[in-house]
């Protein structure tokens, strides 16, 4: 099996079996906690106390675990175009039928249950390990068909999941650490209008495309980095050599959760008002 097919770790159980989904505001646990044996408290304090990140830090020095960012060196191939959102949902929803009861909040956390966003809801997990042995719907999908659209899913799951901000003439920057050949080079098509967004950007033959686009009015980067730093070490307990963008990757709906939620404390209304004035336009991407 091709290595994009399946996630570089291994949980005690699915993403999909991952309950309860609910929880408090700026709690990015959501059901996490039945990932992997270490559920702790010193663990889940981390999250949101400064002495206990630290004291957690210690801990994962002394045993071993690397805080410094192991970056993938590992090229992206390029093709002429990209899986549209609504093929990778049905995708996702072939696989996995029960995906329609955990998917929102999965990815949309407190904002879950909003319809207009389901299918992109979808497209998201397409890329995350809730099949056995860290499988993905999108990989098991190539494992198991011949289909033109192996290439194309190779390319997006290989993709890391980025918080960009969104500069002059289609350029755009990326917010969280990121190996530099995966920074877009000149203009980036599929772009919403607002300055800050959530999406894979991919290299085309001719040019970058974005795909999984969501828009946000604002970002909180050191709340994300924290959390996702966080995911890194507790990933390395059962693969040290992961890479920092497996957790982009395999871990997208992360990158989504933990930015809705502070978005739902401040900014409720002005998240509310950036989705409608994007869902219409850029909800596929051809």
């Amino acid at each position: 099996m091709s290595i994009w097919k399946k996630s570089p770790f291994r949980a005690t159980q699915s993403l999909r079996d991952r309950y309860p989904i609910h929880q408090d505001l700026l709690d990015p646990w959501g059901g996490d906690e039945a990932f992997f044996p270490l559920h702790d408290e010193e663990f889940i304090l981390a999250l949101h106390d400064k002495d206990a990140l630290q004291k957690f830090l210690s801990r994962c020095k002394r045993e071993g675990f690397k805080r410094d960012i192991i970056h993938d060196g590992s090229r992206l191939n390029m093709v002429t175009e990209l899986c549209s959102i609504e093929f990778l949902s049905n995708l996702a929803e072939d696989w996995i039928p029960d995906i329609g009861i955990f998917g929102e909040e999965r990815v949309l956390g407190p904002f879950a249950p909003h319809p207009q966003l389901r299918i992109l809801c979808g497209a998201i997990l397409c890329f995350s390990p809730l099949l056995k042995h860290g499988i993905t719907p999108a990989g098991r999908f190539a494992d198991t068909q011949k289909s033109p659209y192996k290439i194309s899913l190779g390319l997006q799951a290989k993709t890391p999941c980025m918080v960009w901000r969104r500069d002059k003439d289609q350029h755009v920057t990326p917010l969280l650490p990121l190996a530099q050949h995966y920074h877009p080079i000149g203009p980036v098509h599929n772009l919403p209008k607002q300055e800050f967004f959530i999406a894979r950007i991919s290299p085309l033959k001719s040019y970058w495309q974005a795909s999984c686009v969501l828009p946000v009015p604002k970002v909180n980067i050191p709340y994300l980095q924290n959390r996702l730093m966080l995911e890194w070490l507790k990933l390395q307990q059962t693969n040290a050599r992961i890479f920092w963008e497996d957790i982009l990757r395999y871990r997208a709906e992360l990158v989504y959760r933990s930015i809705l939620e502070y978005c739902y404390i401040d900014l409720y209304k002005e998240t509310i008002l950036c989705w409608d004035s994007f869902l219409s336009p850029v909800t596929t991407e051809s």
